[in-house]
């Protein structure tokens, strides 16, 4: 019996590749286009209004146009006075701030002739205001209160044998509006009204 022999590969299989075929390749995908998603619009802030002394407290505006209408011999100093008195009303802090706010306005309301309050209202940026609030809390006279996202700061100086019996400073934040006050009447009456009117000329604050 003879025994049956399997071929081996060099038998069945070309020593040499075809030369006229080139090797099969396999097909690559296409590649496929990238999208980039664009970045997202940021809308700068509003720029920081101002407003006139008429439109920064209208309630001391009222008491004042009554008194100044109704005065027979005219004279009264009232509406935007300049910010010249700024240095004469309040500390080494707060001038030191006022000098670095980039628009600024003051306003006096004269209630009848021996009172009235003086307004400064300002624009400052941040360093500036951070350095000024940090004095304030860092002095033990002023009051800090909160009112909604208004920052305020209130120092009660008590007056001996003087027509009223206290004249309040305020300073009040409202981002990056800055209002500073100064008169005999307490915050509530005339000084807390400024931050509607504030308000009434920025609406994003």
């Amino acid at each position: 019996t003879v025994a049956a022999r399997m071929p081996t590969p060099s038998q069945t299989t070309p020593a040499v590749q075809s030369q006229t075929k080139p090797p099969q390749q396999q097909s690559q995908p296409e590649p496929q286009p990238t999208t980039v998603e664009p970045a997202p619009t940021v809308e700068p802030p509003p720029p920081l209004i101002i407003p006139s002394c008429a439109v920064l407290n209208p309630v001391a505006q009222e008491r004042t146009d009554k008194f100044v209408n109704g005065y027979p011999y005219g004279g009264i100093i009232h509406g935007d006075v300049g910010t010249s008195s700024f240095s004469q009303l309040f500390g080494p802090a707060a001038v030191t701030a006022f000098g670095q706010s980039t628009q600024a306005i003051g306003c006096a309301y004269p209630i009848h002739l021996e009172a009235g309050m003086e307004f400064f209202a300002a624009e400052l940026a941040e360093a500036p205001r951070a350095a000024l609030i940090a004095a304030l809390r860092a002095d033990g006279d002023f009051v800090e209160t909160q009112h909604g996202n208004a920052l305020v700061f209130t120092w009660k100086r008590e007056v001996v044998n003087g027509h009223s019996a206290a004249i309040y400073f305020d300073h009040t934040f409202l981002d990056h509006a800055w209002i500073a006050s100064v008169g005999p009447y307490e915050p509530q009456v005339y000084a807390l009204p400024a931050i509607d009117g504030m308000r009434a000329a920025n609406p994003q604050l």
